[in-house]
């Protein structure tokens, strides 16, 4: 099945998609290679091909290991989740379903956005993947990220649109590492927010440790990015000659989107509101009481924690 739609980028984008298909004659992987060319690009069934290979279906099986393990060892009382559940309002229990797919429907949209803005789609054999493929995609990194340490599901997502839409690993890398940043920001200034209508200014010793570190993520995460940005041909020019179209590539990535921002974060808001919401509904569905500015406190501050 062929993919339509590959969303417009700007003249910039295009300009930067010209500069990586000049660089492509210095670097042996990049997407016109032996190994990628022969691949179905744009496949959407190959997804589904890679969920049914052994390695996948054993890391399958050794979540559910990991699970049963800690079910059994936290003594979790089974009986009492299933009658907790049978008593709760099931119309609010799927709505609160419902947002949690559109969150990952929206996290997709927004990762095709950034990828369309870097130049994905505008190189030979590559494509800028549709926002159903990209949840798809999204919801078994997620899988990954439980059972993996430091975020490695991510990495399955750059190694995918790699394998069905030739997007290069500096392309995917980049857009995440952008998202991330984005993400980070955005989440901290509306727990912020969120801290002083929910406790009045009077937080939580923990909670307040918790936004502190946040806030000092946020910093380093900028100061990263300035010290990116101005050593840039610094840094390219130590670089083997065969990593500086991959560096080159990923730096003009992260600052092509960071250049336009508005798009990601005001979609960053409206994801981090709607997990809010997500678990309001499903502490009214419990029937446990919580207000809905306490909810956003505490959905925000689990997202920070993770």
């Amino acid at each position: 099945m062929e993919r339509s739609g590959t969303a417009s980028v700007s003249s910039e984008s295009e300009a930067i998609a010209a500069n990586r298909v000049s660089l492509n004659e210095l670097d042996a992987s990049s997407v016109g290679d032996p190994d990628t060319e022969d691949q179905l690009v744009g496949d959407p069934a190959s997804l589904s091909k890679g969920l049914l290979r052994p390695r996948t279906l054993i890391s399958f099986a050794f979540a559910l290991g990991i699970l049963i393990f800690f079910v059994q060892r936290m003594n979790l009382d089974l009986a009492a989740v299933v009658s907790n559940i049978r008593s709760a309002n099931l119309i609010l229990l799927a709505t609160a379903i419902i947002v949690y797919v559109c969150t990952i429907i929206l996290r997709a949209a927004r990762w095709r956005y950034m990828l369309a803005v870097a130049g994905a789609g505008t190189i030979p054999g590559t494509t800028v993947p549709p926002v159903g493929y990209l949840s798809a995609v999204l919801m078994v990194s997620w899988f990954f990220n439980c059972i993996l340490p430091a975020k490695l599901g991510d990495a399955y997502r750059i190694y995918r649109i790699k394998v069905d839409d030739g997007i290069r690993y500096s392309i995917g890398f980049g857009t995440v590492l952008t998202e991330r940043v984005i993400d980070l920001i955005v989440l901290v200034l509306m727990l912020t927010v969120s801290a002083v209508v929910a406790f009045h200014g009077d937080m939580p010793a923990d909670a307040r440790n918790a936004l502190y570190v946040g806030v000092g993520l946020s910093i380093l995460a900028v100061i990263g990015l300035i010290v990116l940005y101005v050593f840039r041909e610094h840094i390219e020019g130590r670089l083997p000659l065969r990593w500086r179209n991959q560096w080159q590539t990923l730096q003009q990535t992260v600052f092509v989107n960071l250049r336009k921002p508005v798009v990601p974060a005001v979609m960053s808001v409206v994801i981090w509101s709607m997990e809010a919401g997500r678990i309001f509904l499903v502490a009214k569905a419990l029937n446990v009481h919580l207000s809905f500015e306490m909810a956003i406190f505490v959905g925000l501050m689990a997202a920070l924690l993770t």
